[in-house]
């Protein structure tokens, strides 16, 4: 019975720490930052994300490719490959829970569709999911 109990925890533990493990954040003072440790390279950053981005906070499951940003863009930024205003209920609340992610982006209205990516700005901040 012990061996037993033992064994269903250490795979209880085993189990949450591979959790923890596909969703990984990175922090990024400014485009050059994210570029040198490869962000947009392996696709966690858009190839078109803006080279005047500051304070950038990126997080992805690399299980499930899901990935969510934040970045502080330049006075006149505007994404060059906007196809289309996201249906409402297209571009919910992410799937990927960030604890930082305002609650607010789930009733904002001017939900942008970038690419494979939902995009919304807030007072000077952009956040983006896909």
């Amino acid at each position: 019975m012990i061996f037993r109990l033992v064994l269903v925890t250490s795979w209880l533990v085993i189990t949450v720490s591979c959790d923890d493990y596909e969703i990984q954040s990175s922090y990024y003072t400014d485009y050059n930052a994210a570029v040198a440790d490869g962000a947009i390279l392996r696709g966690w950053l858009p190839r078109w994300f803006p080279e005047s981005a500051t304070s950038i906070i990126e997080t992805h499951d690399i299980d499930t490719n899901q990935v969510v940003f934040s970045f502080t863009p330049s006075e006149n930024w505007s994404p060059k490959e906007i196809t289309l205003r996201a249906d409402a209920q297209d571009a919910s609340r992410p799937r990927l829970r960030v604890e930082d992610w305002p609650r607010a982006i789930e009733k904002s209205q001017g939900v942008l569709k970038c690419g494979e990516f939902y995009l919304v700005q807030m007072n000077k901040t952009v956040f983006a999911w896909n």
